[in-house]
């Protein structure tokens, strides 16, 4: 599903987990790493894998709108895939269904 990825995603992910202690979202400050979250998201989302992040419980959905502000996004557009991308890592990870 995700091969071509894989590499890349393990790394993300790694980076991810490893951070715990930090602020694992510091990964939202590199545009590669929200486009291919967001080629992920959209790509799951299409096969009826994940739940569109707006069919999200409201919690939910202000948690990833909150994180995506942390790296100082400047416009709407850069939120909304940082918030996609924070999702769509915290589902590889295994941290959100």
């Amino acid at each position: 599903m995700l091969e071509p990825y894989t590499p890349l995603i393990q790394f993300y992910a790694q980076t991810f987990l490893e951070n715990k202690s930090g602020d694992q979202y510091m990964l939202l400050c590199s545009s590669v790493f929200m486009d291919i979250m967001g080629g992920i998201y959209k790509r799951l989302v299409s096969e009826k894998e994940i739940k569109p992040i707006e069919e999200l419980p409201l919690e939910r959905k202000e948690f990833y709108w909150n994180v995506a502000a942390r790296p100082n996004i400047d416009s709407k557009e850069k939120r909304i895939k940082a918030a996609i991308a924070a999702y769509t890592i915290n589902i590889v990870v295994g941290n959100d269904n």
